[in-house]
């Protein structure tokens, strides 16, 4: 009898050695997929953080307030604005435009190109996917192209006008929308995949993305190249 039972042990423990070894190389396999699909995740919302900025006007907008704000309360009347904003060096504004897009959209394209060829061995269809989302990054491509084309020689004043003029026959916000509407989609994918229980944080994160038009130290820095230049009396 003991010896009837004995082959069926030997073959209940080889089909859960099997089933073992099995689960191991499919828990090690799925632990390397998500480890790229978190580096992906890095690069989808380091994107979608950037793309806001490419509604321009209110970074225009922003610009023209962060100057007029601080200048002496009697050329703050509309008459003497306009005459304020004549006035603005073309060096220090188009350096601040390149800040707040040029080099963020250069960053972004290397971080799209990245997560595409990362996600490709993990979810090559979603790959396919995201490998066709390019409008974003031709339309921030134009916008930079003729940010490019502005004077940055320090005798000539920045044409505010012409440009927001270029700015109102250009900015197309069906694409900053369709764009946000899209990395919002792969971004809550990929979170899905990774962990049911992150597309919560993930949620949130989403809501609060847009950062709105922040200058750091260096941007300051230009801020104050502008003002030496305005011939303005306190």
């Amino acid at each position: 009898m003991i010896n009837n039972i004995t082959p069926i042990f030997t073959i209940i423990g080889i089909v859960i050695g099997w089933i073992l070894t099995q689960f191991a190389q499919w828990y090690k396999g799925r632990k390397e997929d998500n480890r790229i699909r978190k580096e992906v995740l890095y690069y989808l919302l380091e994107i979608r953080y950037t793309i806001p900025r490419l509604n321009i006007m209110n970074l225009v907008d922003s610009l023209v307030d962060r100057i007029i704000n601080q200048l002496p309360e009697q050329y703050r009347l509309p008459e003497t604005r306009n005459e304020i904003l004549k006035d603005l060096p073309a060096t220090p504004i188009v350096a601040l435009l390149k800040s707040q897009v040029q080099e963020p959209f250069i960053e972004a394209e290397k971080n799209y190109k990245l997560a595409v060829q990362k996600l490709s061995s993990v979810n090559p269809i979603l790959a396919y996917k995201l490998s066709g989302k390019t409008t974003l990054l031709n339309y921030a491509n134009y916008i930079i192209d003729h940010i490019n084309t502005l004077p940055v020689d320090g005798t000539e004043p920045f044409n505010a006008d012409a440009f927001k003029k270029f700015l109102t026959s250009t900015v197309n916000n069906r694409i900053i929308d369709e764009s946000i509407n899209d990395f919002n989609y792969f971004i809550k994918n990929l979170a899905w995949k990774i962990n049911p229980f992150l597309i919560i944080s993930i949620r949130k994160i989403l809501k609060q993305v847009d950062p709105g038009t922040t200058f750091d130290e260096e941007d300051n820095k230009l801020f104050d190249n502008i003002f030496s230049h305005l011939k303005i009396e306190k």
